[in-house]
């Protein structure tokens, strides 16, 4: 089929494919391309890329006062991020430091409010949290740091890349009586040598599909 220049900016009988290499470069195209709809190929190894990372951290110690049996916390930390592509990964690192006035509690990561459920443990009567520590149920839990440290890379399904995500974490008092949390310090928060102050983050890393 011949090429066709119809006088009017058309061109016919051109296949796809047929201009030479690096004639259109990326001057030539609009300075935003809208592929709603479209599936993009990447090249190869251009997927698994890190595309952005936010992080929300803490080294202030706190006294969250009294939490009842089996209740949360508000957010201690908080990652908001708005997906570059509708089916992402997200790597979700948490490293949460805190105490307690007994000795049982636990940490719990959320998605716009609701607990991640992939990130919990299976049970019935138990409580499924996505982390748990225990403290020396005697005079040492006062004092004793309690770590919650968590990893989970959470495939995203139709997610809107102009809606931000919010990725909370929350200490969860699992005892059965009301006790006291501490974020970033234990009970016993004296200022001597033989106590610490410590730090928390909450990292979340976007990755290619």
């Amino acid at each position: 089929m011949a090429i066709t220049i119809n006088g009017t900016g058309s061109i016919t009988g051109l296949t796809a494919g047929g201009l030479p290499d690096a004639t259109v470069t990326a001057d030539d195209l609009a300075a935003t391309l809208d592929l709603s709809g479209k599936t993009v190929t990447l090249p190869s190894g251009a997927g698994g890329k890190v595309l952005q990372i936010v992080q929300d951290s803490d080294n202030a110690a706190a006294d969250l006062g009294g939490v009842a049996a089996s209740a949360e916390t508000s957010a201690l930390l908080t990652v908001s991020i708005t997906p570059t592509y509708s089916n992402s990964k997200m790597l979700i690192l948490v490293s949460a430091k805190g105490g307690t006035s007994y000795g049982i509690m636990a940490m719990r990561v959320k998605k716009n409010g609701t607990a991640l459920a992939g990130m919990t443990g299976a049970g019935s009567s138990t409580y499924r949290a996505h982390v748990a520590a225990y403290a020396f149920a005697t005079g040492a839990s006062s004092y004793q740091h309690l770590n919650f440290d968590a990893q989970y890379v959470e495939t995203l399904s139709g997610a809107s890349t102009s809606t931000a995500i919010s990725y909370t974490i929350h200490f969860v008092n699992t005892d059965s009586n009301t006790n006291t949390l501490y974020f970033n310090r234990g009970g016993d928060d004296s200022d001597t040598r033989t106590r610490a102050r410590v730090f928390s983050n909450l990292i979340v890393m976007e990755i290619a599909p």
